[in-house]
């Protein structure tokens, strides 16, 4: 019994030093950050917290200036899909399916790829 109250005793001794060694890092931490604290704030949207998440993303990055507005005939793409016939689908589908992209987009990809090495 003796045995086990010195070894909790050293456990809680041990955890104390532990908590004050994370209590210091943490300041550290805090005053490393310190000069960039108002940046953040002053880049921080005013967005309502109630939107759920994706739309207070876009929100907050549209209250930023990184993201425009989407333009109205954006905003339902598939409203115009949803109105056509079955025989305007396949003849849309056909349509894709038979554009060719020139260059290929692998040769873009391949003459771009140094841009991206560097």
């Amino acid at each position: 019994m003796v045995q086990e109250t010195a070894g909790m005793d050293e456990l809680r001794q041990e955890v104390y030093a532990l908590r004050q060694e994370v209590k210091a890092l943490w300041q550290v931490v805090r005053e490393r950050m310190a000069p960039y604290v108002h940046e953040v704030v002053a880049i921080t949207p005013v967005v309502p917290e109630h939107l759920p998440h994706t739309e207070y993303v876009l929100a907050a990055l549209q209250e930023m200036g990184l993201l425009a507005a989407p333009l109205p005939d954006s905003l339902h793409p598939s409203d115009e899909w949803e109105r056509m016939s079955d025989e305007e689908r396949e003849t849309a589908r056909k349509q894709l399916y038979a554009m060719k992209l020139e260059p290929p987009l692998s040769q873009i990809i391949i003459t771009n790829r140094h841009r991206w090495k560097s």
